[in-house]
């Protein structure tokens, strides 16, 4: 898979074209022992100037967590 946009930094505009990425999801109703998800999304961009990792969990009471990485090369 392939992603396309652009991100804003420090009033410099970054152009994503066909950069590499993953996407993936999960949903399930049978929760594991010390880690209650019921949903997940996570994927990644891989550029030359830019890295971006993400995942989003949800429990089944509706609760939801998200963490984000970015790894710029300057």
């Amino acid at each position: 898979m392939s992603a396309m946009g652009t991100i804003e930094m420090d009033n410099n505009l970054l152009k994503i074209e066909k950069a590499p990425a993953y996407i993936d999801h999960v949903y399930s109703d049978i929760l594991p022992i010390n880690t209650p998800v019921s949903k997940m999304y996570w994927g990644r961009l891989l550029h030359e100037e830019i890295m971006i990792t993400y995942s989003i969990v949800y429990t089944p009471m509706g609760n939801e967590c998200s963490k984000c990485l970015v790894k710029l090369n300057n």
